[in-house]
C-alpha cells in the first residue's frame, strides 16, 4: 500500500514540475501575441477591409506593422474641376470614385537584419475613359536595400478573366530607394473573326527590403500613374524623403498613399 502511495506522490510531483515548465512558455507566447497587436483600431479596420479585397496580401510569414489607405478630400478634388480631361497636364490625384489604394509594411525575420515587405494594393472602382499603359512604384527611406520585387495583376474580359502577371515589366529601379513597374490597363486577345478586350481590375506591388540591424523610423510611398493620351507608359525615378518622379509623354493622373514604421 505504501508503495502505491509513493508512486502516486511521485507522479503528482512530476506533474507539478511539468506545469511549472509549461506555464512560463505559455505566458511568453501570450506576451508575444499581445505585442504583435500593435496596430491602431483604424489600422486594424483597414487591414480587415484589405483582407476582404485581397486575401493574399500577406501570404508570407511575418508581422504587419503598418497599414494605410489614402482618402482624397473632396474639396481638393473640386479645386481641380476647372481642368478639362483633354488638358495635356497631370491633373493630380485620381478621384475617390475611381480607385481604392492601400499600403502595408510587414516585418520579416532574418538574423542580423531588419527586413520588411512593402506592399501596395490598388483597385479600379470605376473604369476610366483612357485605358493605355499605367504604372505603380514604391519608394522608401533609410537606405534599405531591395532584395526582390513582384507584381500581381488581375484582368477581366470575355476571352480571359484571371491573373496575368506577365504583363508587368520593370520601369525604373534604384536598389536602395525604389522600384516601379508599367503594365497595360487594357490588352486585346485575338479570336475567330473578333478581338476580345481584357481590362485590368486590380493589382498589387511587393518589394522585400533589408538593412543591417539598426534602429529608426522609415517611410514608404506608393504611387499609381494613370496614362491619358500618352504615347508610352510611365518610367519612375526616386529621390530622398522618399519621393517618386515620373517621366511620361502626355497627360496623366496619379494617386499616392504612404505610411511609416519603426525598426
Amino acid at each position: 500500500m505504501m508503495k502505491i502511495v509513493n508512486s502516486i506522490y511521485r507522479v503528482f510531483l512530476v506533474g507539478c514540475i511539468l506545469m511549472l515548465l509549461v506555464v512560463p512558455i505559455s505566458a511568453e507566447k501570450n506576451t508575444e501575441a499581445s505585442l504583435s497587436v500593435s496596430l491602431t483600431d483604424n489600422e486594424i479596420s483597414l487591414l480587415e477591409e484589405l483582407s476582404m479585397l485581397d486575401p493574399t496580401h500577406n501570404d508570407i510569414d511575418g508581422e504587419i506593422v503598418s497599414v494605410s489607405k489614402l482618402i482624397v478630400k473632396q474639396e481638393y478634388m473640386e479645386s481641380l474641376s476647372h481642368y478639362s480631361t483633354d488638358d495635356m497636364i497631370p491633373l493630380g490625384p485620381i478621384g475617390t470614385n475611381y480607385m481604392t489604394m492601400y499600403v502595408t509594411v510587414t516585418r520579416l525575420i532574418e538574423a542580423g537584419y531588419d527586413k520588411f515587405q512593402l506592399y501596395s494594393y490598388f483597385r479600379w472602382d470605376k473604369t476610366p475613359f483612357f485605358q493605355l499603359t499605367d504604372g505603380i512604384a514604391l519608394s522608401w527611406s533609410d537606405d534599405f536595400t531591395l532584395i526582390n520585387s513582384s507584381m500581381t495583376l488581375y484582368y477581366e474580359g470575355l476571352a480571359h478573366t484571371g491573373y496575368n502577371n506577365l504583363k508587368a515589366y520593370l520601369s525604373g529601379v534604384s536598389p536602395e530607394k525604389g522600384v516601379g513597374y508599367a503594365f497595360p490597363k487594357l490588352y486585346s486577345i485575338p479570336g475567330p473573326g473578333i478581338t476580345y478586350s481584357t481590362s485590368l481590375q486590380f493589382g498589387a506591388i511587393r518589394a522585400q527590403i533589408r538593412k543591417l540591424n539598426s534602429s529608426g523610423t522609415a517611410n514608404v510611398i506608393a504611387k499609381y500613374v494613370h496614362s491619358k493620351l500618352s504615347l508610352s507608359g510611365p518610367s519612375f525615378s526616386y529621390g530622398n524623403g522618399p519621393s517618386i518622379g515620373v517621366s511620361i509623354i502626355g497627360a496623366h493622373d496619379y494617386r499616392e498613399v504612404c505610411t511609416h514604421w519603426s525598426y
